[in-house]
Parts: C-alpha cells; sequence; structure tokens
C-alpha cells in the first residue's frame, strides 16, 4: 500500500490523501492540465481562423483573377503574395480530383457493372498529380525567366503558378459540371482549359514585362513544349494505376468494348 508523502498517511493505489497539502497539490495540477486544455483550444481555433481566412482569400483571388486576367494577375506577382498563392493551388488541386470522381462515376455507371474503375484513387491521386504537374511548372517558370534575363524570384515564380491555378480552377469547374451532363464535353473543356490558360499566362507575363515580349513569345512555347512533354511521360509511365486490376494498358481497356 502506497504512503502520502505529506502526511504519510497509508492510502489506496491512485488515491490522493485528505491532507490539506496533497489536495493542494491536486488542485494545482488540476488547474495546469486545465490551463494546458485551453491552450491547445485556443490554438486549434487561431488555427481554424487562419486557415479559414486564406481559404476565402484564395477563393475571392480565384475570382479576381478570372475576372480580370491580366491586371489582377500583374497585381498579384509581387512577391508577397505566395501564401494565397499555395492555397489557390491546393483549391485547383482539390478541383481537379473532384473532376476525376465525377469522370469515374460516370464510367462505373455507363459500365453497369462489367467492370469496375476505383473512385478513392483518381481522387487522390489527381491531387497528387496537379501539385506535382504546379512545382514542374514552377520551376520550368523560374527557369525560363532567368534565362531570359527577367527579374523573378521563386516567391514570385510561385505566385504565376498561382494565376495559372486561379485561371485553370475555372475551366475545371466547368469541366467538372458539364461532365455530369456528358463525359466527353467535360474533357474536351478540361483540355481546352489546360491550353488557353497557357495563352492567359503569356497576355500577363507580357504585361508585366513590357518591351520583353519576343522573348516572352520563344519563352513561353519552350517551356509549354517542355511542361507538355515531362507531363506525358510521367502520365505514360503512371495511367495503368487508374485501371482495373485485370487491365494493364488503354488498349486492353478499348479492346474489352469491341
Amino acid at each position: 500500500m502506497p504512503f502520502c508523502r505529506f502526511c504519510g498517511k497509508e492510502i489506496n493505489e491512485g488515491e490522493t490523501c485528505t491532507c490539506a497539502q496533497a489536495q493542494a497539490e491536486a488542485n494545482k495540477t488540476s488547474a495546469s492540465n486545465a490551463e494546458a486544455v485551453a491552450a491547445a483550444t485556443d490554438a486549434l481555433k487561431d488555427a481554424a481562423k487562419a486557415g479559414g481566412e486564406v481559404a476565402g482569400k484564395a477563393g475571392v483571388t480565384c475570382l479576381e483573377i478570372i475576372k480580370k486576367p491580366v491586371t489582377e494577375g500583374v497585381e498579384f506577382i509581387n512577391g508577397s503574395n505566395y501564401i494565397t498563392a499555395i492555397a489557390v493551388i491546393i483549391l485547383q488541386s482539390l478541383l481537379t480530383a473532384v473532376f476525376s470522381l465525377v469522370i469515374a462515376l460516370k464510367f462505373n455507371g455507363a459500365l453497369k457493372g462489367f467492370i469496375k474503375v476505383s473512385v478513392v484513387k483518381p481522387f487522390f491521386m489527381s491531387i497528387l498529380f496537379s501539385l506535382v504537374a504546379t512545382l514542374l511548372f514552377t520551376a520550368i517558370t523560374f527557369l525560363t525567366l532567368k534565362l531570359l534575363k527577367l527579374e523573378v524570384s521563386l516567391y514570385q515564380s510561385l505566385e504565376i503558378a498561382g494565376v495559372r491555378a486561379s485561371l485553370l480552377s475555372g475551366g475545371i469547374a466547368v469541366a467538372a459540371l458539364l461532365s455530369l451532363i456528358n463525359i466527353g464535353w467535360g474533357v474536351v473543356v478540361f483540355v481546352f482549359a489546360g491550353i488557353l490558360v497557357f495563352i492567359e499566362v503569356y497576355a500577363v507575363l507580357n504585361k508585366k514585362y513590357e518591351g520583353a515580349s519576343n522573348k516572352l513569345v520563344y519563352g513561353i512555347i519552350v517551356s509549354a513544349l517542355v511542361f507538355v512533354l515531362v507531363a506525358c511521360f510521367a502520365f505514360s509511365k503512371t495511367y495503368t494505376w487508374l485501371l482495373p486490376k485485370d487491365m494493364k494498358s488503354l488498349w486492353s481497356l478499348i479492346k474489352y468494348f469491341q
């Protein structure tokens, strides 16, 4: 049997002695625990509030850039909006995942149980691929502008990627809605959105770097080609992850319907 370390009274295991010293220490410990819980709760509330503010600002930024891509885009690329840019990029990745989810659900509905495409895997892989593609775009943009001897920082390159993500978000949202009606329409809009965004990004950079139009034309063309080639290579190595287990290639999937 344990004993109270203050008064020496014998007590049960886990029990607090009734003496004044033991009770005072127990109250002090309880107060400390309550303060720690309160501090942790306040920290979580502050983090949630900050996250909500960043998410809200990301949504507003998307709408502003979609409405006025050149003027708002140029203003956004100032080296101080990179946190908002990251939030916009995450938003665009989530929209891409929603688009893939709609496609997978419609695809499974059309197949009527003959074969089943995973729904969860495309959702999370779309987020991963979208984020990796954005990092690739950021790196290529930074290197291209540096090679053209134009002033740019990594933060600004991330903000340029944020402008791209804002413009792309609008196209992906429309593509997802159209896919609910017709998959073909949705896919066409999704692909064309990706192409048109490069043109819009060029317009933004052309305004920001006035006087460097000739260099930017070739810079954007080369960077777009590099981006597409790397993206296609990556897709060719990973698209089988999205197919049903008994399907080894897109060709086998096509032959399945013949």
